[in-house]
């Protein structure tokens, strides 16, 4: 009886192993990147902007992370433009995304 008991032990170990090892999660890691500028802006300069360069391609998942390590939730208002280089900061308009905060809100990623 006892033998039977601890092989539907191993049994259902086992099971639960194999199932928990399928749900691996892929690890996001921080791409590196540049701040370019960086400014207060606004009444009583309660916001603050940031220019920053990634040279390879982005995830939105890589964006929050970033966004993340500069904004440190310090400001009312953070926005946060991504520039392919510094080329592209000169000619105007940002060319990877922007992420921006309002208030205590989630930060939203604008391609």
């Amino acid at each position: 009886m006892k033998k039977h008991i601890y092989a539907v032990f191993i049994t259902i170990f086992v099971i639960l192993c194999m199932v928990g090892c399928g749900k691996t999660k892929e690890v996001v890691s921080v791409p590196e990147y540049e701040i370019e500028t960086e400014e207060d802006y606004g009444i009583a300069l309660k916001n603050h902007s940031w220019r920053v360069i990634i040279e390879d391609e982005v995830s939105d998942e890589q964006l929050l992370l970033i966004f993340d390590e500069v904004d440190k939730n310090k400001y009312e208002e953070t926005t946060m433009w991504v520039y392919s280089s510094s080329e592209a900061i000169k000619a105007g308009a940002y060319d990877v995304a922007m992420v921006e905060r309002v208030g205590k809100e989630p930060p939203t990623i604008t391609r």
